[in-house]
Parts: structure tokens; C-alpha cells; sequence
């Protein structure tokens, strides 16, 4: 169990709408409808690693009122982490499949709103809902920043309109272009300016973000910043930059942001490291280019197995499980009529990070190709991750793989299990059809197509 001795409606981080509020269109035809039609796309996220985070949510959505109304104001589309599209996604948005959650975008691929719980309260979505719209209607605003800023051409306008822009999550580079092209040559070294320029986070590798590292003045700027803004600048940097890479298929561009990524983290060596493969190999996997990816993977999840073996993750979840549990205080709760002395807290093992990890790169190197060679490393990933933590996921994937590799009887049986584990782990009246539809593809001898 992945949630000990917790019973609740609320989850951070995530929100599951019923399917059926989901109109059945792909990532780039909501794009074209919202550009179209003005409409923001309300992209429901599925995740990887929490499968009643993926159905809490419904319990709202069963509101017509609400489902109606959703679907008059958004454009919705549902992506689930093994769908054709989530890759795209991921690259472009810096996401992973662990990553999940409700994300308004407009037609331009700039993020608007992010929603960060889920709730069976529909007053609570309805709130959400008023802040994207409130949101949205701030970008009107910004054309009265543009007309200022045309009109008088001063840079202290157009920092204002940069503000607003980057408040909104809407693109600001070209504008920050504009800024120091257009700024004295005595003013671009204020510490003021410097400062300015760093936390509107640069493009990696354009003009400002060129001009504000070369200067002088850049470490005793950048260290002025509080730390937890640093991170939040260098997560925006990469974000932004790597999805200019994925957009512009530049290899050499996207190594170069992965090694930022890796600098990062100082003199933490692994972390960097670490970091350096998930950026790289992210890249790989939205440019769908399986050669490169199994090149960096086999390094990458080679030395993952030899430094965190099954037994050493288990050993250091057990240990965190019990000093969370010692840490909690025990409380009152009610359980069928009896009140009971419990200690309730969220747990979330590293077994899962592992297996989420291996599954995912399995995952991707079984749509993407027809190798021996790569299924059979495909393979001892998918098996790995179930090693680490058994999930109806990973499973699927293994047996998948088992099938198109010919050993069609393992993968019936590993299929099935799958599909009884699902059942288990996600008390719902929701049929989990395409488990079963693809069990039944493979008893019948068919191909397995997603």
C-alpha cells in the first residue's frame, strides 16, 4: 500500500476527472481548437504511480452541472502515461510520467493555471475554475502594457509588461532581447538590471542570459537571491530551454541543457549526474530517437542496478517507514463505529521512484521499436521495476514486451495478473476495459495495439 491508514477524498499534486467529461481528441487538435476558438485546454495528466490519485477526483465530475460547465468553457482532453502523446508532452512542459495533475494551456503551449489538489467538493473546483478564468482574463490586460510600452519606449515599461507576461506563463524571451538590445550601455551593469534579468530566468544560451553570466557582477547578483528562488529560476531556465530543443529537434542543445542541469547541484556529483541522464533522456524520448536513448539508458540504468540493488532500496524504505511512523502522533479516529487510537500519515517507498524509473523506459523502447536487442534490455527493465515494487504498470508493460518477443504463454499469465492486482489496488466501479481488451488480443493470437 502506497497510503497507510489514510482515508480521504483530498490528494495534493492531482485531480482525475471521469472520462467522460474528456472530449476524444489528441494534444495537437486541442491546440488547433484552441487556437481556433480562444478556449484554454483543460489537460487532465494522468499519473504513473498513484492509481486512486487518478480516480478520487470522479466523485465531483458526477455533477452534470459542473461536467457541463467544464466542457462549455475548456477544451478537455484526458492523457494518461502510456498514451501517444504523453511523451510530446512531457518534453515540452518538462514533465515525466511520475509528473500528474490538471494544466490550462492556451493555444500557444503557455501554461495559464496548474491545479494542485483534487477534491469530491465541487465548491472547490468551481473555485480553481474562477482563477483560471481570472487569470485568462489578465491576459487582455497585457495589450494596455504592449500600448504603454509602444508608446513611450521606455525600458521601465517594458519591464512591466515582461512582468506581466512572465506572471501569466506566457513567453517573455523575445521581449528580454528586446530589453537589452535597447538598455544604455551605463544601466545593463547595474546590479539592478543583473538582478532583473536573472529572475526573469533567460532562454539557455540567448543574448541575455549571455550577457547577464559573462558579467563580472553575475555570482554576487545570483547568491543575493534566496535559495529557494535559485532552484525555482534553474528549474524555469531548463524547462523553457529544453522544450526549445525538443521543438527544434537540436541535439547538441539539448546536451548543452542537461549539462546546466547537471552543474546545478554543485558539488552533490551523483545528483548532477543523475539529473544530466533524466534531461537527456527526456529529450531523446520526445524526439523519439530509440538509438540514442538506449545508448544513454544502458548507461544510465546499468549503474542505477549496481548502486541501488532491490535489497538496499528496502532496507532504506523500511527505515524512513518506521521514523514516519515514530514521528506521527497517534489520533482519535472513527473506523464503523469505533472509535480506535491510529497513526495516520502518508508513504510514499523509493522502491516506487525505482520502479516508475524502469517501467517508464521499458515503456517507451516497446512503442518505439522492433529490436531484439532492445526489447530483451526493455525487458530486464520492465522485470526490474517489478522487483522493486509490484505495480499492475510495470506489469502490463513486462508482459507486453514478453508477447512481442514471442513468449506469448508468460505474458497471458503475467497479463492476468496485471489485470487482477488493477482490480485489487483501485476499489471502483469503473471496468478497466483495455487491460482486459488487450488480455483478450493475446489469447486470440492478435497483434497488441495500443
Amino acid at each position: 500500500m502506497r497510503y497507510l491508514l489514510i482515508v480521504a477524498l483530498t490528494f495534493l499534486n492531482n485531480i482525475s476527472f471521469c472520462q467522460s467529461t474528456f472530449q476524444n481528441i489528441g494534444f495537437n487538435e486541442a491546440l488547433n481548437q484552441s487556437q481556433k476558438t480562444g478556449k484554454l485546454v483543460l489537460m487532465q495528466l494522468e499519473s504513473s504511480d498513484c492509481e486512486m490519485c487518478n480516480y478520487v477526483g470522479d466523485k465531483a465530475f458526477e455533477d452534470a452541472t459542473l461536467s457541463k460547465k467544464v466542457n462549455e468553457i475548456f477544451i478537455t482532453i484526458y492523457i494518461s502515461t502510456k498514451s501517444s502523446d504523453r511523451n510530446l508532452i512531457n518534453g515540452l512542459l518538462n514533465l515525466t510520467n511520475q509528473s500528474f495533475g490538471t494544466i490550462f494551456i492556451d493555444g500557444n503551449k503557455n501554461i495559464i493555471h496548474r491545479i494542485e489538489k483534487t477534491t469530491s467538493q465541487i465548491s472547490e473546483y468551481n473555485k480553481e475554475i474562477d482563477e483560471v478564468l481570472y487569470k485568462s482574463s489578465e491576459v487582455i490586460r497585457l495589450n494596455t502594457y504592449e500600448d504603454i510600452y509602444l508608446k513611450s519606449k521606455l525600458n521601465s515599461d517594458l519591464e512591466l509588461w515582461i512582468l506581466a507576461r512572465d506572471k501569466l506563463n506566457i513567453d517573455i524571451d523575445s521581449l528580454l532581447n528586446i530589453y537589452v538590445n535597447t538598455m544604455p550601455k551605463d544601466s545593463i551593469n547595474s546590479t539592478k538590471v543583473l538582478e532583473f534579468l536573472a529572475r526573469m530566468a533567460p532562454l539557455k544560451e540567448s543574448v541575455p542570459d549571455k550577457l547577464l553570466r559573462n558579467n563580472a557582477q553575475f555570482n554576487t547578483v545570483w547568491y543575493s537571491i534566496a535559495l529557494n528562488l535559485r532552484i525555482s529560476i534553474n528549474n524555469k531556465i531548463v524547462a523553457k530551454s529544453m522544450k526549445k530543443a525538443i521543438e527544434e529537434k537540436n541535439e547538441q542543445f539539448a546536451i548543452s541543457i542537461a549539462n546546466f542541469r547537471r552543474n546545478t547541484y554543485d558539488n552533490n556529483i551523483q545528483s548532477g549526474k543523475n539529473a544530466f541522464y533524466f534531461q537527456i533522456l527526456g529529450y531523446y524520448q520526445a524526439v523519439k530517437n530509440i538509438d540514442k536513448f538506449m545508448l544513454y539508458s544502458n548507461q544510465y540504468y546499468d549503474e542505477m542496478y549496481k548502486n541501488m540493488s532491490v535489497d538496499s532500496v528496502s532496507k532504506i524504505d523500511s527505515i524512513r517507514r518506521l521514523a514516519e511512523m515514530k514521528n506521527t502522533e497517534l489520533k482519535e479516529v472513527n473506523i464503523n463505529g469505533v472509535t480506535k487510537k491510529v497513526r495516520a500519515f502518508t508513504f510514499k517507498p523509493i522502491s516506487q521512484t525505482y520502479t516508475n524509473l524502469y517501467n517508464n523506459a521499458a515503456w517507451f523502447v516497446y512503442k518505439n521499436t522492433h529490436s531484439k536487442s532492445y526489447l530483451e534490455k526493455a525487458l530486464m527493465w520492465a522485470h526490474r521495476a517489478n522487483e522493486h515494487f509490484k505495480s499492475f504498470e510495470a506489469m502490463d508493460t513486462e508482459a507486453r514486451i514478453l508477447y512481442k518477443l514471442g513468449n506469448k504463454t508468460d505474458a497471458i499469465l503475467l497479463m492476468g495478473n496485471a489485470i487482477k492486482l488493477k482490480n485489487e489496488r483501485i476499489k471502483s466501479s469503473m471496468k478497466f476495459s483495455s487491460l482486459d481488451n488487450v488480455l483478450n488480443e493475446m489469447k486470440q493470437n492478435k497483434e497488441v495495439i495500443d
